[in-house]
């Protein structure tokens, strides 16, 4: 949060202890306003715990396409057109890079 002070001048028009009507008390007030940049911390949460939840996904994700590349044998895999130093690449792929 930024604080900000505004000065605000009045012109206060009201006579002073009998003094003539047309004398103007000039008085400032200083407001002070508060406001947040950016998200707000609950938002800012949800948003962490999304990609959070996501990062999961998409291990879990890499994990599943690695090891059932890995139970092939190499043929299977040449029969896909994969070398077995490629699982690792093909399961970052299908799992968006992690």
């Amino acid at each position: 949060m930024h604080p900000q002070h505004l000065p605000i001048f009045s012109l206060n028009t009201a006579p002073h202890d009998g003094a003539d009507e047309t004398t103007k008390d000039k008085t400032m007030t200083a407001l002070t306003h508060t406001h947040a940049k950016g998200a707000s911390l609950l938002a800012r949460l949800h948003a962490a715990t999304d990609a959070l939840s996501d990062r999961i996904a998409a291990y879990r994700m890499y994990r599943r396409t690695y090891n059932e590349l890995s139970a092939l044998t190499n043929g299977e895999l040449a029969d896909l057109g994969l070398h077995r130093s490629e699982l690792r690449r093909v399961a970052l792929e299908s799992a968006g890079k992690l």
